[in-house]
């Protein structure tokens, strides 16, 4: 059984609503439920139609199209209260019903639907935020050599709740899921996870958290393996194994520089022939002396046992020189 329980009041103390909504009351002089519209203009309930001017549909859509002036059409799924406007030619919500609205909101940037004014309120004062996860490890991400073995790598997932209880947290490597943490904590935790899988290849890291409402992934982690640059001085036409041996940088292709000492020798630089000729070699004086380096290919084991083609730059004169600085540009 459903009912309407209207509060007793004197008309001067109705309060009116806002424009585009009605109120409801009973008048406590003659006990007549009046309709109070916002141009203070009020109207009996059931003039016209059914004996009391009260209608009950289990929802909105089942409304006829066209509504009775001056009687109240109530949404049983929602316990809405309308009235059937003629000038509009629609349901207008009354006042008890006080805010119906299911527009893109332009502070939040998503759709808020609400029904009731507390509803509302809580979609300004207490919009949903998403969990937050911050992933770090052990050993930090970097790039190693090919042929280095990283044995294992402990991965800490930081949550936070924000609106919502955090219900799963899982660990990705390279998109993979390796580990789902039993029974996260729904406020939130660290959660630490030590994979034993030996990693010799590129390896991508990251944690992922959901809250029943959204799937949050934390920051990347990016571990490198790269064949190295060497460089160094050394004699004329040292041989390969001896420009291995000579110093050597573990970095991506990129521009880089080194400074040395040399006695009547002579500078070496060598790395992967998959990255282009240098553009420009320039010394400790700023000048250029691309032109005064012999390039030639060679066959490195490396020490992943690979055999992989290098670009050999040798310099082409003897020098002797102290801190003296050979920048390199791709």
């Amino acid at each position: 059984m459903s009912q309407v329980i209207l509060k007793k009041k004197a008309f001067s103390e109705v309060q009116l609503p806002p424009v585009g909504k009605v109120s409801i009351y009973v008048d406590s002089n003659d006990d007549t439920a009046y309709i109070v519209y916002s141009n203070g203009t009020r109207i009996p309930i059931g003039n016209s139609g059914s004996s009391n001017g009260l209608n009950f549909y289990p929802d909105m859509s089942s409304f006829p199209p066209t509504g009775v002036v001056n009687q109240i059409y109530i949404d049983l799924s929602t316990n809405g209260l309308y009235v059937w406007d003629s000038t509009t030619t629609s349901y207008l919500p009354t006042a008890s019903n006080a805010y119906v609205r299911n527009k893109l909101s332009t502070r939040f940037d998503e759709i808020i639907t609400t029904e009731t004014f507390g509803e509302a309120l809580d979609g300004i004062l207490f919009p949903y935020k998403s969990p937050t996860v911050v992933l770090s490890s052990v050993p930090t991400p970097q790039i190693y050599e090919k042929g280095v073995v990283v044995s294992s790598v402990s991965l800490s997932a930081t949550t936070t709740k924000k609106s919502i209880d955090i219900s799963s947290l899982k660990f990705y490597r390279n998109n993979i899921e390796i580990n789902s943490v039993v029974s996260p904590s729904p406020d939130g935790q660290t959660a630490v996870f030590n994979y034993t899988t030996a990693m010799t290849q590129d390896s991508t890291y990251k944690a992922v958290v959901e809250d029943g409402m959204g799937v949050i992934t934390s920051n990347l982690l990016l571990f490198e393996f790269v064949y190295p640059i060497y460089y160094g001085v050394g004699a004329v036409g040292l041989t390969n194994n001896q420009i291995q041996a000579l110093s050597k940088m573990i970095i991506k292709q990129s521009n880089f520089e080194f400074v040395s000492n040399t006695s009547s020798q002579v500078f070496y630089v060598a790395y992967p022939s998959s990255y282009p000729e240098l553009s420009s070699i320039r010394d400790n004086n700023d000048n250029e002396t691309l032109g005064d380096w012999t390039i030639r290919l060679a066959n490195f084991t490396m020490l992943d046992s690979s055999v992989v083609q290098y670009r050999v730059y040798e310099y082409k004169n003897l020098t002797t020189l102290s801190s003296f600085k050979n920048q390199f540009k791709f």
